[in-house]
């Protein structure tokens, strides 16, 4: 069953979907994901695009492929919402800005700056909630459609391209399911999520404006309330949002501008005279919540209760400026709220109210362990009830022996592409379900969220005391320093911030590695191709990553140094390579920029080496922000590194953070041992599918003649020998070689592979050893045979029935195992599967 590729419309190859893994969580990932290993190189590219389940999967990041004598494709299409990520939210232009409304307002808001770079896009079912106001700072579209939800405390979901805003997604699913045949779950494992502390004992503390009387420092409730005491024991936590505080919000009934300087707006339902309720010691302030003001905060120079009206003053620039100006000022309808002002009871008693039911949600969320559980659904069982659960609906779980019965959110599925039009042994439905729903932001710099409390380490008495020394022990290094060449005008710098590096400097690599002194021969240098990511220049409409052609030179001058620069267009993302004598300005060519990447050194003891320029460093107080640091030595108790090497060549180890693994080089750079995260070589299923795991290997490649190994979290593979006791046949130590081998075969089988991927018809090893095995995949569209011997009467086949056979048909894509089994009555291959 396969699955039509298409590039801008166009038909371009099928894709097998037995090959594929659909998978789809609440406000997260949605895709379509292919492991393919194939002798034929696949056309796929960016922007590519299959039709699945009604919907169009797209592929955003290049495919990902290893080549020795197969392709080995990892390839992913996901779903429309991940297209939001290439969009910044704008609101009439601005990237950063605050706004104030209901789902409706934030839906027009957003649907308007989509459309404009990506038609199409509409509202689906919004919800009502209260007003919220959310500041927004260069955020992409995917990211700030989660803090729409987070802020209304809802949910998104996309199909197609039509958006829904709702406080809970999915639904109830008539669907129980509990262990054990015939109930729909195979397997239940829970799993406990330790990013909360549990909380048994809950106090409460608000923000610090508008504090009635006798109130210091926030406004907070002085009780505590407790839940689960008995089961976990005391657990103290706070509550804490400094939103919550005595306020109104009242909206503009009228506006007037008396001069340049001074405002007026009327509410006609102010229900208290703000004169006399200034709080002493502070200035009382109008603050917009909506409308072109949103944001701003302007002094209160006087009230009029008779006519509800509050007057207030622009706010003056060091230009002598003054804002609101022009057209830029308030209007009918804008929301506000006053800060400063001593409110009356009932908002005193609605901030208690409001902060009295945060503390008891916070207390609730966080009175037990928190924990999700992993369902692996019985796909026989879901496709005799005709149903499909999705994520975001409900479902009846129960299991006695885990104290579960209850209905709980499917938060994520994930199940095989071709399911459920075709049923094959072996196929899995898996499914997280819990009470829990995560919002996912997109962008890094979102961790640095207002709601987010820099942690500062806290240092003992002793600490205090060292760091105190060493300051006076660097006063006097200052007082001591000289320039004892007398070269330098300030042998001391001192400063604020230092910043290192130009603008055309600010880019990234992506798959490119550099030979320098290439094959030995020092006057030789070579880059291979891949991507460059600017951080700075783009092209307007088409990006900022540059694809840069493979280059390389011979016949360097051995006195000369050179300097490296890429060549990259300014109309198109390709480019190239140049090594000059010169250096080329970056605006040096109207038709291309020359982004420089370092200078190659002349032959220097026979070798030349190559110092990067690229990039930036700022330092600021105690940081740095570089991208390498070399040291012959580095001292410290805790060091946070994205690359780590201990030589830039030869014998070294590496700790890749990208790729979260370590790996260690010989002499000739040759990879020796990794130890890696999810790409350790695991062996090959069942299916004939190459399988990647967390692991450690020796070697460079499972294909590598050298030799390699590998253990993973589901196998042992070498390809060199094993040495071990063999205990279902014999009881005699046994060397074996080719253990772990894929190999493609017609005829005779003369080695032990892990899976023989057959040609044609093919017949098992004539001199097998006692516990031999086997596996066979037919690698055609026909029937194969596989024989037991070179001649009748040798040895049989023993199928799965028990029965003997001498020749056995395998039918297209199917897969046996055997194992060797001889004693005085019986010489036999072992059918297993």
């Amino acid at each position: 069953m396969n699955i039509q590729v298409k590039r801008k419309g166009i038909d371009t190859v099928e894709l097998p979907l037995n090959g594929s893994t659909f998978t789809k969580k609440v406000m997260g990932e949605h895709n379509l994901a292919f492991s393919i290993v194939t002798a034929e190189k696949i056309d796929l590219r960016i922007g590519d695009t299959v039709t699945y389940k009604g919907e169009t999967f797209t592929i955003n990041q290049e495919p990902s492929v290893k080549r020795d004598h197969l392709y080995e494709y990892n390839i992913t299409f996901e779903g429309n919402r991940h297209t939001l990520i290439r969009y910044i939210l704008k609101d009439e232009g601005a990237f950063t800005f605050t706004y104030t409304g209901q789902p409706d307002d934030f839906m027009f808001m957003f649907l308007e700056c989509v459309n404009a770079v990506d038609s199409g896009w509409t509202a689906g079912e919004v919800e009502d909630f209260e007003d919220v106001t959310i500041d927004f700072d260069k955020n992409d579209c995917l990211s700030a459609l989660s803090m729409i939800a987070q802020a209304f405390d809802a949910e998104w979901d996309i199909k197609g391209k039509v958006i829904s805003l709702k406080k809970t997604v999915g639904v109830a699913k008539d669907f129980p399911v509990s262990y054990g045949m015939g109930n729909g779950l195979y397997s239940l494992t829970r799993q406990s999520i330790n990013d909360k502390v549990i909380v048994t004992r809950a106090y409460a503390v608000g923000g610090d404006k508008n504090l009635p009387e006798g109130v210091i420092g926030n406004l907070k409730l002085n009780d505590y309330i407790e839940k689960n005491v008995d089961l976990y024991g005391i657990r103290e936590g706070i509550f804490e949002d400094e939103e919550i505080y005595p306020k109104r919000t009242g909206t503009a009934t009228a506006v007037s501008q008396s001069s340049e300087e001074i405002f007026t707006l009327t509410d006609t339902s102010i229900d208290f005279d703000l004169n006399g309720k200034l709080i002493s010691g502070e200035s009382g302030k109008i603050v917009f919540k909506s409308g072109s003001l949103n944001g701003n905060e302007f002094d209160i120079s006087s009230y009029n209760h008779a006519t509800k009206t509050i007057r207030y003053k622009a706010n003056k620039d060091s230009n002598g400026n003054f804002f609101p100006f022009g057209v830029t000022v308030a209007e009918i309808g804008d929301k506000y709220t006053l800060i400063g002002i001593r409110m009356p009871q009932s908002d005193i008693d609605s901030a208690y109210a409001e902060l009295t039911a945060g503390r008891l949600k916070y207390l609730n969320d966080n009175s037990a362990p928190r924990v999700v559980y992993d369902l692996e659904l019985d796909l026989l069982e879901l496709k005799r009830r005709e149903t499909l659960p999705d994520a975001g609906d409900i479902i009846p779980v129960s299991d006695s022996e885990l104290g579960i019965d209850e209905n709980i959110r499917v938060t994520s599925v994930s199940y095989p592409g071709h399911y459920p039009d075709v049923l094959e042994s072996g196929m899995t439905f898996t499914a997280e379900v819990g009470n829990e729903v995560t919002y996912t932001l997109i962008q890094k710099v979102q961790n640095d969220i207002k709601e987010q409390k820099e942690v500062v380490t806290q240092y003992s008495k002793t600490s205090w005391e060292n760091d105190r020394r060493n300051v006076q022990a660097l006063n006097e290094f200052i007082g001591k320093v000289l320039d004892p060449d007398g070269n330098l005008a300030e042998p001391i710098q001192q400063a604020i911030v230092g910043m290192f590096g130009t603008p055309s400097m600010y880019y990234d690599l992506d798959g490119i590695s550099m030979s320098v002194n290439n094959g030995g021969d020092p006057n030789a240098f070579a880059m291979t191709g891949g991507r460059l990511i600017h951080r700075v220049f783009k092209i307007d409409g088409l990006g900022y990553i540059w694809n840069l052609a493979p280059f390389s030179v011979t016949g360097l001058d051995p006195l000369k140094s050179y300097y490296l620069a890429a060549k990259c267009s300014r109309t198109s993302l390709t480019g190239e390579w140049v090594l000059t004598e010169n250096q080329i300005p970056t605006e040096g060519d109207v038709a291309y920029w020359y982004f420089n990447f370092g200078i190659l050194s002349s032959v220097l003891e026979g070798v030349r080496s190559f110092r990067a320029t690229k990039g930036f460093t700022v330092i600021s107080g105690g940081q740095i922000e570089t991208d390498v640091i070399t040291a012959y030595m580095i001292d410290v108790d805790t060091l946070i590194v994205k690359n780590l090497k201990t030589s830039s060549l030869g014998k070294r180890i590496e700790v890749i953070a990208a790729e979260n693994n370590l790996r260690m080089y010989s002499d000739s750079s040759d990879l020796l041992l990794e130890i890696d995260d999810d790409n350790t070589y695991e062996g090959v299923n069942g299916s004939g599918d190459i399988l990647f795991g967390a692991g450690v290997s020796v070697g460079s490649s499972p294909y590598n003649t050298d030799g390699y190994s590998s253990v993973g979290k589901k196998g042992f593979f070498t390809k060199g020998f094993f040495e071990g006791k063999i205990g279902l046949f014999s009881d005699t130590v046994k060397t074996s070689k080719y253990i772990g081998k894929t190999e493609k075969k017609t005829g005779q089988i003369s080695n032990l592979s892990d899976l023989i991927l057959a040609e044609g018809n093919v017949i098992l090893n004539t001199v097998p050893d006692v516990g031999e095995s086997c596996k066979i995949k037919n690698n055609t569209s026909s029937t194969i045979t596989i024989t037991a011997s070179e001649s009748l009467g040798q040895r049989f086949i023993k199928q799965l029935d028990n029965t003997t056979t001498f020749t056995m048909s395998l039918g297209a894509g199917s897969v046996a195992s055997f194992q060797y089994h001889k004693d005085v009555a019986d010489d036999l291959w072992i059918r297993l599967t």
